[in-house]
C-alpha cells in the first residue's frame, strides 16, 4: 500500500520511515494528550492549558506540535475543492472547530500558539520535493526559535499520511524541531531567508536535488537580515520579501503566483495609504473653504485656519511623494487619474495657504520677524 505525504491541495509520496518518539518528551506527550482529550478548545483556551502546564519553550513547542498531530486530521475534501480565502483568525477558528485542516491551518495554528506563548515563530510558505519529484503545489510549515536557536516544524507532514483517500494518524518525529539543513532536501521556502543558511540554494538547485553547496557563492548574512526584517512593519516586510524572492534561479510556478500575490498586497497597501492621505487632505481643505466662503475670519480663528490648511497641504505632499516614488505593479488603480486629481487639489491648497497668510499678515511682517 502506498503512503502519501500531505501537501496543500495535493497528495504526494510520503517519507516512509517514521522516527521514534524522543524519550525526553514522553512525559510532555502524555500530559498534553490527557489534558486536552476529547475537548474542542479555542485558541485562547489552548494557549492557557499549555502555558499553565509547561514552562519551558522546548516543552511548549512540543506540546503544541503533539496537540496538533493528535487532534487535527488532514482535510481530504480540501484536496478536491477550491480553497476559500479568509483571514488568519477565521482559518484558526475553523481548524480548531472542525479539527480538520490542510497545511495552512496546521501551520497557522502552530505559529500562533508559539507566539502567544512567548516563542517567536513564523509560518513559512514554499513547495516540496520527494524522490526527486518537485511538487507543483504550495506547502506551508513553520520556523520557531527555541532557546535562541531556529528550528523548523512541519505539523502537517508530522501528523500522518493519506492512503486511498483516507487519512491515517501517525506522528512523524522527523518534522518536529528539525535542523534547517535537514529540511533542505524536501522543503524549499519561497523566501531564501527561511533556509537559515549563509549560502542558500536556488529553486533550480533544489529541483536538481542539491540541498547544500560545496563551495558557498557568497555569504548571506541571514541573522542580520532576519534582525532587520523583524524591525520592519508589514509593508516593509512585504517589500523585503519580494526583493529576496526575485533573486536569480527561482522559477517554480508557485513562486511566480506568490510573487504576484505579494506585489498585489504591496500595491493595495500603497493605494490605501495614498487614498488616506489624499482624502484627509480633501476633508481639511473643504473645512477651510467653508470658513472662507462664509467669510468666517477673525483673530481667534487664525491658529485654527492656519492649522487646517497647513495640515491639508502636508497630506497632499505625503500622497504626492508616495505616488512619485512607489513602483506600481498593477494598472487597476488608475494612477494617472489619481495623479491629475491630486495635482489640482494640491495646487488649490497651496493657493489657500498663501491666501490665509495674506489675510493675517498682509505686509509679511511675521515672516520677517
Amino acid at each position: 500500500m502506498k503512503r502519501f505525504v500531505l501537501l496543500l491541495f495535493s497528495v504526494f509520496y510520503a517519507v516512509t520511515s517514521f522516527a521514534q518518539k524522543p524519550p525526553q518528551y514522553a512525559a510532555v506527550d502524555k500530559k498534553v494528550i490527557q489534558l486536552t482529550q476529547k475537548q474542542t478548545l479555542t485558541l485562547e483556551e489552548l494557549v492557557k492549558v499549555i502555558s499553565q502546564n509547561f514552562t519551558t519553550p522546548e516543552d511548549r513547542t512540543r506540546a503544541a506540535f503533539v496537540w496538533l498531530t493528535e487532534n487535527i486530521a488532514y482535510d481530504i475534501q480540501a484536496l478536491y475543492l477550491t480553497p476559500s480565502i479568509g483571514n488568519n483568525k477565521y482559518l484558526i477558528e475553523q481548524t480548531l472547530k472542525t479539527k480538520k485542516a490542510v497545511c495552512e491551518g496546521y501551520a497557522e495554528v502552530f505559529q500562533t500558539l508559539c507566539n502567544q506563548m512567548g516563542i517567536k515563530a513564523y509560518m513559512v510558505t514554499g513547495y516540496t520535493s520527494l524522490d526527486n519529484q518537485v511538487s507543483s503545489k504550495a506547502h506551508a510549515w513553520c520556523a520557531a526559535q527555541v532557546n535562541g536557536k531556529w528550528y523548523l516544524f512541519d505539523p502537517t507532514w508530522g501528523a500522518g499520511y493519506v492512503s486511498e483517500k483516507a487519512f491515517t494518524k501517525h506522528r512523524n518525529e522527523q518534522f518536529f524541531k528539525a535542523e534547517p539543513a535537514s529540511f533542505a532536501p524536501t522543503h524549499f521556502p519561497s523566501d531564501p531567508l527561511w533556509q537559515f543558511s549563509t549560502s542558500p540554494i536556488t529553486g533550480r538547485e533544489f529541483a536538481a536535488g542539491v540541498s547544500s553547496l560545496p563551495k558557498p557563492r557568497s555569504c548571506f548574512q541571514f541573522k542580520d537580515t532576519l534582525a532587520a526584517y523583524e524591525k520592519l512593519d508589514d509593508h516593509g516586510r512585504l517589500l523585503s520579501t519580494v526583493r529576496r524572492m526575485e533573486a536569480p534561479g527561482n522559477f517554480h510556478p508557485f513562486l511566480a503566483n506568490h510573487l504576484l500575490s505579494l506585489k498585489s498586497q504591496i500595491d493595495y497597501q500603497n493605494y490605501l495609504a495614498l487614498s488616506m492621505a489624499y482624502n484627509q487632505g480633501i476633508d481639511l481643505l473643504n473645512q477651510f473653504l467653508y470658513y472662507r466662503n462664509n467669510m468666517l475670519f477673525g483673530k481667534k480663528r487664525e491658529a485654527e485656519l492656519k492649522t487646517l490648511i497647513t495640515t491639508s497641504v502636508s497630506n497632499f505632499q505625503a500622497a504626492k511623494q508616495r505616488l512619485d516614488t512607489v513602483k506600481w505593479h498593477s494598472t487597476q488603480y488608475e494612477i494617472g487619474s489619481i495623479k491629475d486629481n491630486l495635482t489640482k487639489a494640491y495646487s488649490l491648497a497651496l493657493d489657500q495657504q498663501k491666501f490665509i497668510n495674506r489675510i493675517y499678515d498682509p505686509l509679511g511682517l511675521k515672516k520677517k520677524n
